[in-house]
């Protein structure tokens, strides 16, 4: 993993399923592959999930 991908996950954690699919598929269309998409429960016992993303360009 280089230091691009590693901003391109950070900037990609989000609350929102819809809003990170709709972003990987926005950077999909310049170029970008997404190759993996981790839930991560960082609360727990509560219904929050973030989401990490790992893309490549």
């Amino acid at each position: 993993m280089d230091l691009q991908e590693v901003i391109e996950t950070s900037r990609l954690r989000l609350l929102q399923p819809a809003r990170l699919a709709r972003d990987l598929d926005h950077r999909k269309e310049h170029g970008c592959q997404t190759q993996k998409v981790q839930p991560v429960d960082m609360f727990p016992r509560t219904h929050h999930v973030e989401y990490v993303a790992l893309i490549t360009s």
